[in-house]
């Protein structure tokens, strides 16, 4: 089975900045409409980011920590050195109108979602209150965001620009790995649970990796031979495929970037 049935999707889930459900778009052309985006919707995008982030930060998880809040004060430090005019303003966007459902108060620039009602569920809940892997999503996708906007060496993007956004992209990784977060060896996201044995840490895939690649479950492909009789094989999965199709728009960090099957 070719590794190009093996991509990597964006949006697998919700979206990691409001919470929405849109539909799931290839992540090589979804970094490519980042490349050439424009001031603006970075703008934008880093201030709902910043807003999420810092309520994240004084929210009331119980996995918070000194050290998680230390490397959220450099993100912060990051985020205000940028030269944006005007400078960056903080707010997710997304308040609560009761228990079960926040608005989102503009059209979500990461989406592209309409402004409108979100409601929580298994994967996304109220920034004050968000768990590792959802917090974790937000920085590592955030990154990805980042990493397309710099291999697009925007024009709007004064040399001093295009390095404070660097820091800042390896500030996110940063802030991940203080919350004892693995990171995915194929693709670099950051989750709270690798698999693959025997060595997970470095061989391993991450829930993303697992659903491209193929999932658990077994599959079987029927074929007749010369004599007409039905021969069964069974498919392999490969959840390193969905990376190294990816290879060449990961970022640099990512310890594994195989350009072909072994």
């Amino acid at each position: 089975m070719s590794t190009e049935t093996f991509p990597i999707w964006m949006f697998h889930f919700r979206c990691p900045l409001c919470g929405g459900s849109p539909e799931r778009v290839l992540l090589r052309d979804y970094l490519r409409g980042w490349s050439t985006a424009s001031p603006e919707r970075v703008w934008q995008t880093l201030g709902m980011f910043g807003g999420a982030l810092r309520e994240v930060q004084t929210g009331q998880s119980r996995w918070l920590t000194k050290k998680f809040a230390q490397a959220c004060d450099r993100v912060f430090r990051n985020l205000d050195a940028l030269p944006f005019d005007p400078p960056l303003r903080y707010a997710s966007e997304l308040p609560a109108l009761n228990d079960r459902t926040w608005q989102l108060n503009t059209d979500c620039p990461v989406c592209s979602l309409p402004a409108g009602p979100r409601s929580p569920d298994r994967y996304f809940t109220a920034w004050p209150g968000a768990c590792k892997v959802q917090t974790g999503n937000l920085l590592y996708e955030a990154g990805l965001i980042l990493w397309a906007v710099l291999l697009g060496l925007p024009a709007w993007a004064p040399g001093n620009m295009l390095g404070g956004l660097n820091e800042l992209r390896l500030s996110l990784r940063k802030t991940g790995k203080a919350m004892s977060l693995f990171e995915c060896p194929q693709c670099g996201r950051l989750t709270t649970c690798l698999y693959g044995y025997p060595d997970a840490e470095k061989n391993g895939f991450c829930r993303w990796c697992l659903d491209m690649g193929g999932g658990l479950g077994l599959g079987f492909s029927v074929e007749i031979d010369s004599t007409g009789q039905p021969v069964i094989n069974m498919l392999q999965t490969d959840h390193a495929a969905p990376g190294r199709n990816s290879w060449d728009i990961l970022p640099p960090e990512v310890g594994r970037r195989l350009a072909s099957p072994k």
